[in-house]
């Protein structure tokens, strides 16, 4: 069986062909016998080519830098209802059926976890979906309800740590990764990445654990990592 010569990828891609246009367009066009028509429509389409990839690349870049922007005004939009349902919960005019009209807590009597008890065993369950190129999706669950997205009680979110290229060093204990990066403190399950034209192809390392309510650290869950389908 045959190996197509043109590579699957679109890193190897784009390396691949600017080496083949170059050559076949200017050292090796008088010894191949090329005409001036067929080095034209190679140039031609190979700029073409490298257009749409700087087009696509500055696209993705906008939706990454979207990404976060929506992350962090979510983030103050909470912060600003947190603080308003905390003083409309001692309200003389406050019952259940208002509070269940808001979606907010309505106290069932028992006593609940406090975070630290939250997160003192939790550990999250990370899943990577790469079904779509150049994104990954981090499905994070709580390991005792695996089937559902609810995160543990007193539980605000997942911090996620990521690298892409080598494996990390192991982690000790409950400390920050040395050589990974903070991603983000998500509150609800599923993160979505995306990533570069250029980090097609790359193997990339997640570590998480749960941020109780009171800014609390849990245990980190198992590493997991993904390669970027380019």
């Amino acid at each position: 069986m045959s190996v197509d010569y043109i590579p699957d990828t679109e890193s190897d891609f784009s390396t691949w062909e600017n080496n083949f246009c170059s050559l076949v367009c200017a050292a090796l066009a008088t010894t191949l016998g090329l005409t001036t028509l067929e080095t034209s429509a190679i140039a031609t389409a190979s700029g073409d080519y490298n257009d749409a990839v700087s087009d696509y690349q500055s696209k993705v870049a906008v939706v990454h830098g979207a990404q976060q922007t929506k992350a962090a005004k979510r983030k103050a939009l909470e912060e600003v209802v947190r603080k308003t349902v905390r003083r409309i919960q001692t309200s003389p005019a406050m019952t259940d059926a208002i509070r269940a009209q808001l979606g907010i807590t309505i106290a069932d009597g028992t006593r609940t976890m406090t975070s630290a008890s939250a997160v003192a065993a939790a550990v999250p369950i990370t899943k990577i979906g790469t079904a779509n190129r150049l994104q990954h999706v981090i499905d994070f669950r709580d390991a005792d309800h695996q089937d559902k997205r609810a995160k543990p009680a007193g539980v605000k979110g997942a911090e996620i740590w990521m690298k892409i290229g080598a494996a990390p060093a192991a982690v000790v204990g409950s400390a920050d990764p040395e050589d990974m990066r903070f991603l983000a403190l998500d509150t609800a399950t599923p993160y979505v990445m995306h990533f570069a034209e250029a980090d097609a192809g790359k193997t990339v390392y997640y570590l998480l654990r749960w941020i109780a309510n009171d800014g609390t650290k849990g245990p980190w869950g198992e590493m997991v990592q993904a390669t970027i389908v380019g």
